[in-house]
């Protein structure tokens, strides 16, 4: 059977570029994993996972390398097999252990499956389901779909109720993005970047201050160059480091945003700006690279798959501006 070969998207082209040209390529994996305090059918469970897996387009999608050219298709059907983990009285250092030697598995990209799924039981009993999937087929908010259809059809599995509706189609979005290269509308929008890029460079704003700027000004032996680099695909390693808020103060967080109207991910920028500014000598001209995925249509908010992109997020604020004003700006 002739297979639909598709182009990549710019939205998994980055993804695309960091698997080819960094040495470990594990980086474009997405580990996650949805907990419950419930027990599972695990026997159903996996009939529910491959059902979804079924619905769930982007989860059919497979790369092949046509003419030199990496392109895309989608498999008609798919039996993935579901591992089963016990991770029950376990220490949680094991635990982890376990996990992210999965996470840093890499994927063989053409013609194979851009995926892994385990039900697993968890240190304390409670009962889910673990995956980790390739960046190039799904980003978080296409896996959080994609979780959610999982347990819609196990409980109409268990209740014998009617199915939930069907996921939108993803490959008509992505056809539907390829459309719009080369097209008016990209032309428009290259102006609109183009003549904002050209109002000055910003300047580089480290979270640890400015001595990256500094080294980077002396190696140029220029000290009015302003930038800087702190990305490496050839040495991806990352510290983590994780920030725990209480319910209480996030339940504050979450009123004042629903008062003012603006979304949390408006207050978590203007705390990033605000620490960036200050430990960078109070610098009024800060950008950071955010991460959005385009979702705006309902088909594109059910369909899954890989909708993320990466655009620089420039703001020029002045001390004496009102934080409340600061954020209506971030939003507009």
């Amino acid at each position: 059977m002739n297979k639909e070969l598709l182009d990549i998207t710019s939205s998994q082209k980055v993804n695309l570029y960091a698997q080819i040209f960094s040495i470990k390529k594990c980086v474009t994996n997405v580990a996650t994993s949805v907990v419950l305090d419930r027990h599972f059918d695990y026997e159903m469970l996996k009939k529910a996972i491959v059902m979804a897996v079924n619905r769930c387009e982007a989860m059919r999608l497979r790369f092949v390398r046509k003419k030199g050219k990496i392109k895309q298709y989608f498999i008609e059907h798919d039996e993935p097999e579901i591992g089963i983990w016990d991770f029950y009285g376990m220490t949680e250092e094991k635990r982890d252990r376990i996990i992210f030697k999965d996470a840093s598995k890499k994927y063989k990209l053409f013609g194979k499956r851009q995926f892994r799924i385990y039900i697993y039981r968890d240190i304390d009993g409670f009962e889910g389901i673990y995956m980790n999937v390739n960046h190039m087929i799904q980003d978080s908010s296409g896996i959080m779909i994609f979780f959610k259809d999982i347990l819609d059809i196990y409980d109409a599995l268990a209740t014998g109720n009617d199915m939930p509706k069907p996921m939108s189609s993803y490959k008509s979005i992505i056809i539907k993005e390829l459309q719009y290269e080369n097209s008016k509308q990209q032309e428009k929008d290259y102006e609109f970047w183009k003549e904002y890029w050209e109002k000055g460079e910003p300047i580089f704003t480290g979270i640890d201050g400015k001595k990256r700027l500094l080294l980077e000004q002396k190696k140029k032996k220029n000290n009015n160059y302003r930038a800087a680099s702190i990305l490496s695909l050839l040495h991806p390693d990352t510290a983590r480091w994780m920030q725990y808020a209480n319910e209480d103060k996030t339940a504050k967080w979450m009123q004042f945003c629903i008062d003012n109207n603006i979304s949390f991910q408006c207050l978590v920028l203007l705390a990033v700006r605000c620490h960036l500014s200050a430990v960078n000598d109070r610098e009024e001209d800060v950008t950071v690279n955010l991460t959005a995925a385009r979702r705006a249509t309902l088909t594109e908010k059910k369909c899954g798959g890989s909708r993320v992109h990466f655009f620089p997020f420039r703001t020029i604020f002045s001390e004496e501006k009102a934080a409340i004003d600061v954020l209506k700006d971030i939003k507009d």
